[in-house]
């Protein structure tokens, strides 16, 4: 695991080639979804990439925080993204999301970090043929 950036509500790295990070906070608003996809953006000078997304601390998604993940912005940096949501909590704001926010590219969620990076090398193969 190469550390890539650490913030105050993000921690950043890169592992198996994907592009991961952890949220370091329970609530996502606003702001810490534009930061982290300005970050995300950074790091990869733009290039869509496949994303993990350990969301393991996450107890509450704003819904313009989900409107702006579910954003064609978001959808340029990412080939596919996978989210960890190993508890109840997070499981339920993930159903949500995906009914209501229809992101504008293969997103899903998972119990396991393994199952999760198993489906993303899944995509980064058939988006290599």
């Amino acid at each position: 695991m190469d550390i890539l950036l650490e913030t105050e509500t993000h921690l950043f790295w890169e592992e198996e080639g994907i592009l991961c990070f952890k949220y370091k906070q329970p609530v996502i608003d606003l702001d810490v979804a534009r930061n982290g996809i300005a970050i995300r953006a950074k790091l990869t000078q733009n290039a869509q990439r496949l994303v993990f997304s350990d969301c393991s601390l996450v107890n509450n998604v704003t819904s313009e925080a989900r409107i702006y993940y579910a954003s064609v912005l978001t959808a340029k940096t990412t080939m596919a993204l996978a989210v960890l949501a190993p508890n109840m909590i997070t499981k339920v704001l993930a159903a949500f999301f995906l009914n209501f926010n229809r992101p504008k590219m293969p997103y899903k969620f998972f119990g396991t970090k393994q199952k999760a990076f198993q489906w993303l090398h899944e995509i980064g193969e058939r988006n290599d043929q």
